[in-house]
């Protein structure tokens, strides 16, 4: 599906907090199966969906935009996030800006590190990240496949993330924020 001008209502998916059954708590007494304390440590606030204030990208950036529900690549079953393919994929890696989606809180940030035989283009040993931001108590989104994070961000995750393990963070950014860079592939959300 080619989209060159895309409303930004397609983009109010988000996902929504599920609690489970395990009797685990963390250390504010919440179940550890509990989202809140999985991506926001039991400091979240408040209830309820945020709508995106700002695009992941710009317009303009964006060169093919493919929905939730599509079976494609190595997906097996019908996907679970939407892609944002960059308007030039032989841009370069960091080429077009990543934004945050509402104002909140970036809360994990998860580091993948390219290995030999993995699908797409990017080299061997180059780092994409996923990205979890908080909106309330009951509402987190997340962007994978972000290819750079900027510095404040990036020092935020500190030796977790340089030894390329995941980081719990508390980040707070507003819409619209420049967080990172994509380019190359798909930003995922």
């Amino acid at each position: 599906l080619m989209h060159k001008s895309l409303p930004i209502a397609f983009l109010a998916a988000g996902v929504v907090a599920c609690t489970g059954g395990d009797h685990l708590t963390d250390p504010n007494g919440i179940p550890t199966s509990d989202l809140r304390s999985a991506f926001s440590h039991g400091t979240c606030a408040g209830t309820g969906v945020v709508r995106y204030a700002a695009s992941p990208m710009s317009i303009a950036d964006i060169g093919e935009f493919t929905p939730l529900g599509v079976m494609t690549g190595a997906h097996v079953t019908p996907v679970d996030h939407q892609y944002l393919y960059p308007a030039d994929l032989l841009a370069g890696r960091t080429h077009y800006n990543v934004y945050a989606p509402f104002t909140g809180n970036i809360v994990l940030i998860q580091p993948r590190v390219k290995q030999a035989g993995d699908v797409g283009l990017a080299p061997v040993g180059s780092v994409d990240y996923r990205v979890i931001f908080e909106g309330s108590c009951t509402y987190w989104v997340y962007y994978d496949l972000v290819t750079q994070l900027e510095p404040n961000i990036l020092a935020a995750g500190g030796s977790a993330l340089a030894a390329n393990n995941s980081a719990n963070v508390r980040v707070p950014v507003t819409a619209g924020q420049l967080i990172g860079r994509v380019g190359g592939q798909s930003l995922d959300l």
